[in-house]
């Protein structure tokens, strides 16, 4: 390894196979060339027209049609920041956590989970600017930035794989992983009625992501009623609070349909009965994933297929909301 200079000893570890130093480098430059051109255009009293442009050309907007103009920036928004505090922050934090990840993951692991949180986070955000009215009327004059979704997706995605480990924090020692990552969902959550509304859904949405990419089949945390119920509720209250109520069971096909099919087969059974002497069944067993189960399908199966289901009810939904 080089030691002629701290120059050359960053372009060996950019060259290397060190992908998180790679990841940290490029915000790092980024920011400061983003940093300087902002210096130049105040001390020189430049109007600064051409400098938003090109912070426009890189953040994330709200607004849906002006990603499909820039659909980019749904990646390129991670590598820009708002702040120095921003910025060392986020790269502290993947530097930390993204360190224990690859000690048990590998580097295409962490480059899905990273890029695609990121890309979630960004996605939910855009979503969120759409549906609620606080911020469907507060449109944001500047798009999102920071590497935040990709980085709370390695955190979540790092604490669903190995909760327990310990994570040694300044002022408050030794604490479990998993502690660290509830933690900072609840204070995303509360930050959902706060300046940075748009911020935080973005946050979510990569950890969302992080806590799904490990928490497939076969599952180690198992949400039941427990997170299924809760996730209903929310739906619901959204449903209600943005007049929006209409679109609810398309959004929720699947839960819908599973609900119903067992409706419908206790009151089909019990119709037969009263006309035919016997009951019959309209399903083969219900709830409906059942059904499904006995006429062939492995379990693996029904899950992804009701996933792709739902992820086509929901984009749906969104787009009958925003449309009417």
């Amino acid at each position: 390894m080089p030691h002629s200079s701290t120059w050359e000893n960053i372009k060996y570890r950019f060259k290397s196979n060190n992908l998180i130093f790679r990841i940290i480098i490029i915000n790092v430059i980024v920011f400061v060339v983003i940093g300087l051109l902002n210096v130049i255009y105040s001390l020189f009293e430049i109007p600064k027209d051409s400098f938003n442009a090109i912070w426009n050309f890189l953040s994330l907007s709200a607004d849906p049609k002006e990603v499909l103009y820039k659909p980019w920036t749904l990646f390129t928004y991670m590598f820009m920041h708002a702040g120095i505090f921003h910025i060392l922050f986020n790269m502290l934090w993947l530097y930390w956590i993204g360190k224990i990840f690859l000690e048990y993951l590998n580097t295409k692991q962490f480059t899905s989970v990273y890029y695609l949180s990121g890309l979630l986070g960004g996605l939910i955000y855009l979503i969120a600017y759409q549906v609620f009215p606080a911020l469907v009327e507060n449109q944001p004059a500047n798009g999102l930035v920071g590497a935040s979704a990709g980085v709370i997706g390695i955190i979540i995605a790092t604490a669903t794989l190995l909760p327990n480990i310990t994570i040694y924090l300044m002022f408050l020692g030794p604490v479990k992983l998993k502690y660290i990552a509830i933690v900072s969902l609840i204070l995303f959550v509360l930050g959902l009625g706060g300046t940075n509304a748009g911020g935080n859904f973005a946050h979510l949405g990569g950890a969302l992501f992080g806590f799904l990419w490990f928490n497939v089949y076969p599952a180690e945390l198992f949400m039941g009623d427990t997170g299924s119920l809760a996730l209903g509720a929310t739906l619901g209250v959204v449903a209600l609070m943005t007049g929006q109520w209409a679109v609810l069971p398309i959004i929720a096909i699947i839960p819908v349909s599973v609900t119903v099919s067992s409706m419908l087969q206790v009151g089909y059974f019990k119709l037969t009965r009263r006309v035919f002497g016997e009951g019959r069944r309209l399903f083969k067993m219900a709830p409906l994933h059942h059904h499904f189960e006995l006429s062939g399908w492995s379990e693996t199966q029904v899950v992804q297929r009701f996933w792709l289901v739902s992820l086509l009810a929901a984009m749906i939904g969104v787009a009958l909301a925003v449309t009417y």
